[in-house]
């Protein structure tokens, strides 16, 4: 591209000649040269929204090579078959395999372009988002169920899935015309049972007399205090 001069000032009182600018400057970009080039941000973008590269099939001899040599740990075979799920493309990233959706359409204006790759990015958060929202309730569900095993548990009843359960096996079986003759015998005391009253206890005469007396003398005493207290404040 070429070079853009300086627009000088122009002087109101020349009246000479008009001078030819160089004819190297404000020239049009050439085909070769890169007029419009990608933000770094926008490449990144690029390059990690194309789905994982496949892994190549090896041949048979390479697979009887490989079974020859002795492999690690059970602990890295365990690794290898994660990442081999991870680099797998999901059913989810094939409709977005097609690379002309984020390249630039012809006769397509810079505003329109960036429009329809906002409107695409949206669309993936979404998805993403939705994912994580089906995963959240498919834990809600499995912590309900976990929570009514615990409590089946603890009756005594020991069930393996308690999706076909509807409480049928805890009702009870009441025979044609049988009738409750008596309410349930309750072996635990309930909790909100009233507590009774302490019941007077037997004293013997003797000891009922000094209780009495000594209950006299306090009592004169604190009138006799009082009293007291009463003649100083009149004082």
């Amino acid at each position: 591209m070429g070079r853009v001069r300086k627009v000088k000032s122009c002087d109101p009182f020349y009246k000479g000649p008009k001078k030819d600018l160089d004819k190297g400057f404000n020239l049009p970009p050439k085909k070769g040269e890169k007029s419009q080039s990608l933000s770094r941000s926008f490449r990144d973008f690029l390059l990690y929204s194309q789905p994982p590269k496949k892994r190549e099939i090896p041949s048979n001899e390479d697979e009887k090579e490989s079974k020859n040599v002795k492999t690690g740990d059970g602990k890295q075979s365990k690794r290898r078959k994660v990442i081999e799920k991870i680099e797998s493309p999901r059913d989810d990233d094939k409709e977005d395999e097609d690379p002309l959706k984020y390249k630039r359409m012809a006769g397509e204006g810079t505003e329109q372009y960036l429009l329809r790759i906002n409107e695409e990015a949206n669309k993936r958060l979404i998805s993403a988002h939705k994912k994580v929202a089906s995963t959240s309730t498919k834990r809600k569900e499995y912590l309900k169920r976990r929570k009514l095993k615990s409590q089946l548990r603890k009756k005594g009843i020991r069930i393996d899935d308690t999706e076909g359960l509807d409480f049928e096996d805890l009702q009870d079986c009441i025979k044609f015309g049988e009738v409750a003759k008596a309410p349930p015998s309750l072996t635990p005391a309930p909790k909100n049972k009233k507590k009774k009253a302490a019941t007077k206890v037997a004293i013997p005469l003797k000891k009922q007399k000094d209780i009495q007396e000594e209950r006299e003398k306090a009592i004169s005493i604190y009138r006799q205090a009082k009293k007291r207290t009463n003649r100083t404040i009149s004082k």
